[in-house]
């Protein structure tokens, strides 16, 4: 997979604010760890766990872990669902009929809200939503 990455704390905050579960890198004494920057009991969390009470406190620790967001820079071709078994639960794009839709991996499947999505041929981590 292509990714770029991006040290853009305002952006991740706003994402998290959002709502939205992004992948990212960060440090952890010494050792890079990949985690997830999601709202944890309401409260923005940077990957590494920390609760943060407002956005001055979170680019902190985002400072403090050498938080980088992974970016997909290209839509990654669907070959078999059985690929999903592999990728952790986490929000997703994906394209079906030709149009881009939100939704999810959950418990290997593509998902869109409650239900599997069959005959999508492409998806892509959050947080890019390309334009229709």
């Amino acid at each position: 997979m292509n990714y770029t990455t991006s040290k853009d704390y305002e952006k991740l905050w706003e994402l998290v604010q959002e709502g939205k579960k992004v992948p990212c890198l960060y440090y952890d004494r010494g050792i890079q760890r990949a985690g997830i920057a999601q709202k944890c009991c309401g409260t923005p969390a940077p990957p590494a766990g920390n609760f943060c009470l407002n956005k001055e406190i979170f680019i902190q620790c985002c400072e403090a872990d050498q938080v980088e967001m992974l970016l997909p820079n290209a839509w990654i071709k669907i070959e078999s669902d059985k690929d999903f078994r592999k990728i952790p639960d986490q929000d997703v794009n994906f394209i079906k009929d030709g149009k881009a839709h939100a939704g999810a991996i959950f418990e290997g499947m593509l998902t869109d809200m409650y239900d599997a999505v069959i005959g999508a041929t492409h998806w892509m981590p959050m947080p890019e939503v390309p334009k229709e």
